[in-house]
């Protein structure tokens, strides 16, 4: 999908895509990632739902948009990625999920056990969770990161790590 008028298109985002798919009575298992690339807007779904939102989402936030069914995604469409790094204890879940979206360990557990985390689609509901060095983790309302890897030792014994924000 694209603003049918991109000159006077405000900039949407991830969440304004998503909100107007929700506000169409949409249930969040029915459709998949939605990738944002400067005007243009990809949602992933099941098949028998791409005509019913290329009939029914015509409006996101203020902007009039147009939806078109892409036949084959995978070859055109790649996510972009900002590479970053930070410092850790362990590779406990609790952890990286505190250095990922910048909160206490104790904020992260409390997220972990509400449910809001998950590792490679799986739900994750235990802080003791070791992450391995690939896994994709999703922090409801904070992003999707890739845990790429441990990048080495501090000198007081904490570990580096990189990873990736999807943008």
């Amino acid at each position: 999908m694209r603003p049918a008028y991109p000159k006077f298109a405000d900039t949407l985002t991830h969440r304004d895509v998503l909100g107007a798919v929700m506000n169409l009575g949409l249930e969040r298992a029915k459709i998949g990632d939605i990738l944002c690339q400067k005007n243009d807007y990809y949602l992933f779904c099941k098949e028998n739902m791409a005509d019913y939102l290329t009939e029914s989402l015509q409006k996101i936030k203020h902007t009039l948009v147009t939806v078109n069914e892409v036949d084959s995604p995978q070859d055109s469409i790649q996510p972009e990625f900002i590479e970053k790094s930070g410092i850790i204890s362990s590779n406990r879940l609790d952890s990286i999920v505190a250095c990922l979206i910048g909160c206490s360990r104790n904020e992260a557990v409390k997220l972990i056990q509400s449910g809001k985390v998950y590792a490679n689609g799986l739900e994750i509901l235990h802080n003791t969770y070791t992450c391995k060095e690939g896994d994709v983790l999703s922090v409801r309302s904070h992003g999707k990161y890739i845990f790429d890897s441990l990048a080495g030792e501090t000198k007081k014994g904490r570990q580096k790590i990189k990873y990736r924000i999807y943008s």
